[in-house]
């Protein structure tokens, strides 16, 4: 990551932008968290949103885009231990004289984390998977407005793709190598991404005991996620997903034939670089995230209790207009076409996805009917083909699975502990075991 973000030729510096110096901060960092765990602390995801106020969440690297066009790597990851820590041993550790003290004391402490410093709390089960809901729970994010930083953390992808090539390699690396690098940045995103989408259709809420002055639980408001679709939908932008033919020029295969496998993006294009499939895994993490079945049954719920509030034809309305808006140049068309093949297929697996609800399959359909109509109409060969996807899957009735081809993989990056599927919605399938 660090060597696609600031290149290799700094390594051994000692400047805030050296790679080993950054990799060796996010290490300090983790030492830190696993002592938490001796200590007995759980991880708490909603940290990152207190401004990095504990060690036990899953930080992002906090890297900044300059007004220049550069990359501030000054305060990359947090150093020592935050308000949430200081708050967690005190809760779990001071001694008081006997038991009424006590729960006096421990409310008082829990009060003054609470109620006076803002601090929040997350748990695990509420923040991996990309189908729940708590605003502020998220893992590998930063900030405690996602869509603001989904928006900065592309503009941080995109100084790193315009600055990509053999700087992020060390002298007698192989340029194929490249492929491997290119990754963790093209796909820079992909946890904000899933942060942000979480206010959409989300539910901030807190863990509550009887007696205390809060709200249970109210579901995020209609202007915040307004902002965080904005924000999602500016990643399926083709300028957003297209690289430069100086990039691509450099992505070389490897010297045995080819490359595939591992952290790197698979393809159809033989030893070429295949720009399409990249597009259309990055594509995917933003749909696939929107069109979850837990969220759009979330949407469908808020909408019932509150017409004002965003429902799930808006949503899907709204990625089919970011996926269908007029292209800029003639080579972004193809990205084009692979977004919107993604969106369709996103609809058509959400309509017999087997967690979705009957309401949303009903809604999902009636929008594959929608989408048809547009594509009869349109004129193009790539309408007709997609049209002719969308009419096979609403017509083969119970076997409608059979017309849904599965989508290119996402190369695996989480550095800690989960996994998703290659394949359809983009589950966690396993748990943190540090």
């Amino acid at each position: 990551i660090f060597e696609g973000l600031a290149g290799a030729d700094k390594t051994g510096t000692g400047a805030p932008d050296d790679p080993v110096e950054i990799a060796l901060a996010r290490i300090r960092q983790l030492s830190a968290h696993e002592v938490g765990h001796t200590l007995g602390f759980a991880h708490n995801f909603a940290a990152s949103s207190n401004d990095r106020a504990s060690v036990m969440d899953y930080p992002a690297p906090y890297i900044r885009a300059r007004r220049n066009g550069t990359l501030d790597f000054s305060n990359a990851y947090a150093v020592g231990i935050g308000k949430w820590d200081i708050f967690a041993t005190k809760w779990l550790y001071t001694e008081f004289p006997d038991r009424d003290e006590e729960a006096n004391g421990l409310a008082g402490i829990i009060e003054e984390a609470y109620g006076k410093q803002g601090l929040r709390y997350v748990a695990d089960s509420e923040a991996r998977s990309l189908g729940t809901a708590h605003l502020y729970g998220a893992v590998w994010d930063n900030g405690g407005d996602a869509a603001k930083a989904l928006r900065e953390t592309m503009r941080v992808r995109e100084i790193a793709l315009e600055d990509f090539g053999t700087r992020s390699l060390a002298e007698g690396r192989p340029v194929s190598d490249l492929n491997a690098v290119i990754v963790p940045i093209y796909l820079y995103h992909r946890y904000q991404v899933a942060a942000a989408a979480k206010l959409v259709g989300g539910l901030d809420y807190t863990y509550a005991l009887k007696g205390d002055q809060t709200d249970i639980a109210k579901p995020v408001s209609r202007a915040i996620q307004l902002r965080a679709l904005d924000a999602l939908l500016a990643t399926l932008d083709p300028a957003e997903l297209d690289l430069s033919d100086r990039v691509l020029s450099q992505l070389t295969p490897q010297i045995n034939g080819g490359f595939g496998g591992g952290e790197t993006f698979t393809g159809r294009t033989g030893p070429a670089f295949d720009l399409l499939s990249a597009a259309d895994v990055s594509a995917s993490l933003t749909i696939e995230a929107l069109l979850h079945p837990q969220r759009a049954a979330r949407l469908v719920a808020f909408h019932r209790r509150d017409q004002n509030a965003l429902s799930l034809e808006q949503v899907i309305d709204a990625i089919e207009e970011a996926s269908f808006a007029p292209v800029e140049l003639p080579r972004h068309e193809a990205i084009a076409n692979t977004v919107q093949t993604r969106f369709a297929k996103a609809l058509m697996a959400l309509s017999i996805h087997a967690d979705a609800s009957s309401a949303v399959r009903a809604i999902t359909e009636a929008k594959l009917y929608e989408l048809n109509a547009r594509l009869s109409s349109a004129g193009t060969d790539h309408a007709a083909w997609l049209g002719g996807r969308i009419e096979a899957h609403l017509g083969r009735g119970s076997d409608r699975d059979g017309a849904m081809q599965a989508r290119t993989p996402t190369p695996p990056g989480s550095p800690i502990g989960s996994a998703t599927l290659d394949s359809g919605f983009a589950y966690e399938t396993c748990w943190h075991c540090e």
